[in-house]
């Protein structure tokens, strides 16, 4: 691949500059992407220069099959590829990940990689300083170590035994790197041969100290561990405990296996230090080169691909040793590989590691369809982010929560994009809440949450690392059935049958599986709890109440601001006027109504008040920025025949413009046809239906038929 280059253009006339000073003319070009109009003017301009065009059989499938023959893609094609997002230029690129020679032009998009953050993932002694060092040389700007907080860095090095939150998947569900757009990201991973890892760490925990700089930057595993494994008479002890492991060290797949979910992750491209290395650590310069190929494609790096390699392999690291693949072929004995194969099945077997002759196949990257659909996989959705007296008020999927901006570390803030229609609603607030400023005080973080156990992992997730303190488990009582444990602000019963589980590592799909075999049963009070469960168990920690007679809902305040405040079970239930008649008692009920926010819990009533009002105001203002948006894109004409949809779902009204007139409309009337005058009489005369002048008059209408003045 010698001749493997990736390029990248901003405008037509930089590509055309660039296609000539390096492609030779007369040649045949091949347009690939999905933008056929793009590939139509662009082909245009190939042909004046005396350019032979092509396009590949997608593109001629999206319209551009006129611009000249379609063909599938050759090695050492000159190819420019024509797409209108970042996303689809990702996946035009993929495509030739297995294609030698090639010269490409792609255009700059939101995926270029000086526009995106990157986690680079090394297993310790896989050869992390070396991928480091390379995307240093190259240009990346790196932050170690990691500390769970984005800083100032675009490299996130995600690596360190000693501190569970900095390795396997933590990092990639830390809140601040959700607030960073998680979802352009890509995962660099790096993988290497299990039993070479196992004879790298067994020579690096015997090391001298000298080796780290004097003893002045020893790394953690390193000072963990080298005085015991300095204990030990050789290296064939030393690295059959390695294996085995023992004395509180895991073995070699224990080890390992915390960062195996890595490769299964959306944005992740998995690279063998195998072929990394090139000829000087024991490789290929060709697996060397698809290597880096593939590096380039994914992250959409430029250059030739030669010229990268000769940046890549490094022996200057000070964990360096000897940087060879296959050494375990040398120190390998008869009870290394017995105990290697006690392991079954070892650690990255699916990777194309076993006998050494599968050792340099070709590696099989975890790029998903869905890589680069720049969505978040498996996380929330923060609405909003309201910066109120110091603290931050998100809706995170539906719940609100108030994260003090002084949790734990004071580099873990969420940033609030600016500007935006949120910090607009910001100086319309006044400036001291004091029940929330009151109840962070006393509470830390959380002020608090409508989220209940099966949601609970969620919003853990997306709270400062300091918050995950708000939801560890509580043990209290246990028969031979059931542990009963709290739970965040829920109570569960966990069948004794499950054996030992850490409930806060359970996805949530499980979590829900578990609950509906009843091996968790979930209730939100512990007497509510106890009384589904039919038993009464005694509890034993007195910081938790005792089970006492089942409430009876209370209606304690009627329509503020469109909810009906209900006391029951020691909480203020704010219900949705638009729920209709509900049971509250019923535990599957209130978990609906939470699902699709027509309920919210708090602790007090002055709290509910306080956000009910500040929910109001921001729901209102972001419907009036909505509309602003909308307006300069879609002008209504001035005489619509139709209606036309202009904000839906307002405090439970569609508005809709019908000629010179704007209609509230209940989103419980259904279907209706507005323009029938006699239905809509009819839906005036229920209240259903309002009129207005304009959207300020139609808002200002909703808001009295719905808010309590």
């Amino acid at each position: 691949m010698t001749g493997a280059r990736l390029e990248f253009f901003d405008t037509d006339d930089d590509l055309t500059a660039k296609a000539a000073a390096q492609w030779p003319a007369g040649c045949e070009i091949l347009l690939d992407g999905s933008d056929a109009e793009k590939a139509i003017t662009l082909a245009g301009l190939l042909q004046a220069r005396h350019y032979t065009v092509a396009v590949t059989p997608a593109l001629a499938a999206h319209g551009a099959g006129s611009i000249g023959k379609a063909r599938s893609p050759h090695a050492s094609d000159h190819v420019i590829v024509v797409a209108a997002s970042g996303t689809a230029v990702t996946h035009a690129l993929w495509a030739y990940r297995e294609l030698s020679d090639l010269k490409v032009f792609a255009p700059r998009s939101d995926h270029f990689w000086d526009r995106r953050f990157f986690f680079v993932i090394c297993p310790p002694k896989t050869g992390g300083h070396m991928l480091m060092n390379f995307l240093g040389r190259i240009g990346f700007k790196p932050h170690l170590p990691i500390s769970g907080m984005l800083s100032d860095g675009r490299i996130y090095y995600a690596n360190g035994i000693d501190q569970h939150a900095e390795f396997s998947l933590d990092p990639y569900h830390a809140p601040d790197y959700r607030m960073q757009a998680l979802a352009s990201t890509v995962c660099l991973f790096l993988v290497r041969d299990p039993r070479d890892v196992a004879v790298s760490l067994a020579h690096f925990l015997h090391a001298p100290p000298q080796q780290f700089h004097d003893n002045k930057n020893l790394p953690p595993l390193y000072s963990s561990w080298h005085p015991y494994f300095s204990t030990m008479p050789d290296q064939y002890e030393r690295l059959l405990r390695v294996i085995e492991g023992g004395d509180g060290w895991p073995d070699l797949k224990h080890f390992l296996a915390p960062f195996e979910p890595w490769s299964s992750q959306p944005n992740t491209v998995m690279l063998r230090y195998e072929d990394l290395v090139g000829e000087a650590g024991g490789g290929t310069t060709e697996r060397q080169q698809m290597a880096v190929w593939q590096f380039q494609l994914a992250c959409h790096f430029p250059g030739t691909t030669a010229s990268l390699c000769q940046k890549l392999y490094d022996t200057g690291s000070a964990t360096y040793r000897a940087g060879r693949i296959g050494s375990h072929l040398e120190e390998f004995q008869q009870a290394h590989i017995d105990a290697y194969r006690k392991l079954a099945p070892s650690p990255f077997t699916a990777d194309g590691y076993g006998r050494k002759a599968t050792l340099l196949k070709p590696f099989r990257l975890a790029l998903p369809s869905y890589a680069f659909a720049m969505r978040l996989t498996n996380a929330v959705r923060t609405r909003l982010a309201l910066d109120v007296a110091g603290d931050v008020v998100c809706d995170i999927d539906g719940d609100i929560a108030v994260i003090c901006q002084m949790a734990g570390d004071s580099s873990k803030r969420i940033e609030v994009a600016s500007p935006s229609p949120i910090q607009a609603a910001h100086n319309s607030l006044p400036k001291a809440v004091e029940q929330i400023t009151t109840f962070l005080e006393e509470n830390g973080f959380l002020l608090y949450s409508q989220t209940k156990t099966a949601r609970q992992e969620t919003i853990v997730l997306s709270a400062p690392t300091a918050a995950v303190q708000y939801a560890r488990p509580t043990p209290i009582s246990r028969n031979d059935e059931y542990n009963i444990i709290g739970y965040g602000n829920a109570y569960l019963a966990i069948a004794a049958s499950l054996g030992d589980i850490d409930i806060t590592a359970l996805g949530t799909g499980y979590f829900r599986k578990l609950i509906g075999s009843r091996l968790i049963v979930q209730a939100d009070s512990l007497n509510t709890l106890l009384s589904e469960l039919r038993i009464d168990l005694p509890v034993a920690h007195p910081e938790r109440e005792a089970p006492k007679q089942l409430e009876v809902p209370k209606v304690i305040e009627s329509d503020t601001f469109g909810f009906n405040l209900v006391s029951y079970n020691e909480k203020i239930l704010a219900v949705a006027l638009r729920a209709g008649d509900i049971d509250l008692r019923d535990l599957g009920v209130r978990q609906k109504l939470t699902r699709d926010s027509l309920l919210f819990s708090f602790s007090s009533l002055s709290e509910a008040r306080e956000i009910l009002r500040l929910r109001h105001q921001v729901d209102r203002l972001t419907a009036v920025m909505n509309h602003l948006v909308a307006a300069t894109t879609d002008t209504l004409p001035p005489h619509a025949n139709a209606p036309k949809l202009l904000i839906e779902n307002y405090k439970g009204f569609n508005l809709v413009a019908l000629g010179q007139e704007v209609f509230a409309v209940s989103t419980a009337a259904g279907p209706t046809n507005l323009t029938d005058q006699a239905e809509r009489t009819a839906l005036q005369a229920s209240k259903r239906l309002f009129t207005a002048p304009n959207l300020s008059a139609a808002f200002s209408a909703v808001d009295r038929a719905t808010t309590k003045l």
